[in-house]
């Protein structure tokens, strides 16, 4: 049975009182907001049917809390570092989040054409030589950079959820990043996570050297200084 997403955010809202008690402070009080976020894909001609439990479902939607937010996949070869960080400026310098998803796609789709990307993956697949990559490949940097991942539920969607404040902190915060060394998130095997989810993965890792306004982190060899202030902290994967 399809459970209506408001049980189920009561259900989660439970489930991480007792199991993520961290995470608490976005389910309790905010349950219209969470449902929001659980209706995502269980509509349309194919509703995810692959969620079934507390566990797989908290992290599957874990983007949308900073405390949880990761990028964990790398942009696409087709993407050089220097386009990533213009694919991203320009996204913010166009972005409106009262555009419907058609008027938001078509903006993605004039930056990549611009840029030398395809507008369509079918005239890249054709005439692979003529362009960079396709509006894909662009609208995957964007993907990253908002929710942390390469496969994700419709991102105008979830733009629509975070807000606009969000949404354009995300960007602005990957773009930042990347403008200051250029390897976010193509360097492998580092990703990036907020200090909450650091502080679990630290124990595995060890590797970091945190001061109290910067964080060194050692990139090939090289010891880099960013600021701490914000959502990111440079973590090595295992």
């Amino acid at each position: 049975l399809r459970i209506p997403a408001s049980e189920l955010a009561k259900f989660m809202t439970e489930w991480v009182r007792e199991y993520k008690p961290k995470a608490l402070k976005y389910f309790e009080g905010n349950e219209e907001y969470i449902a929001r976020i659980l209706d995502l894909g269980r509509t349309g001609n194919k509703p995810r049917k692959d969620l079934v439990y507390a566990k797989q479902i908290f992290d599957f939607i874990s983007y949308f809390f900073d405390d949880y937010f990761v990028i964990t996949d790398q942009i696409p070869e087709q993407i050089s570092d220097a386009d990533a960080t213009e694919i991203l400026k320009r996204y913010l310098e166009s972005y409106d989040q009262s555009d419907d998803q058609s008027q938001w796609f078509d903006k993605i789709r004039t930056i990549a054409e611009d840029m030398g990307y395809a507008a369509k993956p079918k005239d890249y697949k054709k005439h692979p030589e003529e362009y960079k990559g396709h509006v894909g490949h662009v609208s995957t940097v964007i993907r990253l950079a908002v929710a942390g991942r390469s496969q994700s539920p419709d991102i105008w969607e979830i733009q629509q959820i975070l807000g606009e404040e969000k949404t354009r902190q995300r960007v602005e915060m990957v773009s930042l990043l990347k403008s200051g060394y250029g390897c976010l998130p193509s360097l492998s095997p580092r990703s990036y996570a907020p200090a909450e989810s650091l502080r679990e993965t630290s124990i595995s890792t060890g590797h970091q050297k945190t001061q109290s306004a910067y964080r060194t982190v050692s990139l090939s060899g090289s010891g880099i200084v960013q600021p701490a202030s914000r959502l990111y902290r440079a973590v090595e994967s295992t």
